[in-house]
């Protein structure tokens, strides 16, 4: 009896978890143009693999798991090459931010879910309008699909006219009125709440060298804030003003992370910023927990594990220097996103 009890509680919990799902999934995490792994650099990674695997004394093909187990990401499948794409979604809802040539492969997935909590509809929210951030669009399968129905969300009134054009001969074989999913648009109001689903949705101003939104969702008290294509050159509460609120009791803020401090400062103005610049946001609104992304499509992956080494450095002295003034100091958990990264957000 006391077995079946504790069952009972353990699904109970199971479900009510799952109910409450709140989760983030990363598509593409490259800025720019998409950076796949060449034929030579995947060929000398594995070289140096393999006199890893030796140098460290192993020689059976039985340590082979647990070798490639303990790996860092950068020296085995590394960060990813696909341009911008996340995917926001709890068990019922789900939404896509930005439709770079990550977004091919989740269409894949997308269009052969059958789930029964799912409808066959797809929201997707464009910060803007960069190449990076669109050029997944056509090959998305649901929307040569006649059961879909296909939502575009932006800021920016010209929403529909840049989709309709990436339909058009000699650029693509199917013009846009050809196209046989159900095809809507929808002409977001700046810093006003928007209601989707399980979700609450509001675009905040970035600070990018086109007009870029960055989106503020919640569900159910927890909070995601999506903020890339911003070099966040208003970092003050004062200067932020109204777009503050993108920023505040954040559970999960995916910041862009293009550039190291150094090369910033040789880059601006550029429409991207740094880890730091992020941390340094994170450290004082009191945000739970940071992704970085947004990577320059000439870094290498062990260039982007160099960054993210620097950015620790830079978080312990900045956490450091914090507490030599005696004042309670928020710690933050931050890291570098790899394509599939799924976590949960709050």
């Amino acid at each position: 009896m006391t077995r079946l009890l504790i069952i009972v509680i353990l699904f109970l919990i199971g479900t009510r978890y799952d109910q409450n799902m709140f989760r983030l999934r990363v598509w593409g995490v490259r800025g720019a143009v998409p950076s796949p792994l060449t034929p030579l650099v995947l060929q000398e990674r594995i070289f140096a693999r393999f006199n890893e695997f030796f140098e460290m004394g192993f020689i059976s093909a039985s340590h082979v798991k647990e070798f490639v187990t303990a790996l860092p990401d950068y020296k085995l499948s590394g960060f990813g090459g696909n341009t911008s794409c996340y995917e926001v979604y709890t068990k019922e809802s789900r939404i896509i931010i930005d439709a770079g040539t990550g977004l091919r492969e989740l269409g894949l997935g997308i269009n052969h879910d059958r789930s029964p909590k799912r409808k066959r509809e797809c929201h997707i929210f464009l910060t803007h309008f960069h190449w990076d951030h669109i050029m997944g669009i056509p090959f998305f399968a649901p929307i040569l699909n006649q059961e879909f129905q296909i939502h575009f969300y932006a800021v920016q009134p010209e929403l529909e006219q840049v989709v309709r054009s990436l339909f058009r001969r000699p650029l693509f074989a199917i013009p846009f009125e050809e196209l046989p999913s159900q095809i809507s648009f929808h002409v977001l109001r700046p810093r006003e709440k928007f209601l989707l689903g399980d979700f609450e949705i509001t675009p905040y101003m970035l600070d990018h060298t086109d007009p870029c939104w960055g989106f503020r969702v919640e569900y159910q008290g927890r909070v995601y804030s999506h903020c890339v294509d911003t070099e966040c050159f208003r970092v003050s509460r004062k200067d932020l003003g109204e777009d503050l609120a993108l920023y505040s009791n954040v559970d999960l803020m995916v910041f862009d992370s293009q550039y190291s401090i150094g090369h910033l400062l040789q880059k601006s103005p550029s429409g991207h910023s740094s880890a730091t610049i992020g941390l340094d946001l994170a450290i004082r609104e009191g945000i739970k927990r940071v992704l970085f992304t947004h990577y320059n499509p000439n870094d290498s992956d062990f260039q982007i594990h160099r960054y993210r080494e620097q950015t620790r450095e830079y978080y312990e002295a900045a956490i450091n220097r914090l507490s030599e003034t005696g004042r309670r100091v928020h710690q933050v958990m931050w890291d570098f996103a790899r394509e599939g990264t799924d976590i949960e957000i709050g």
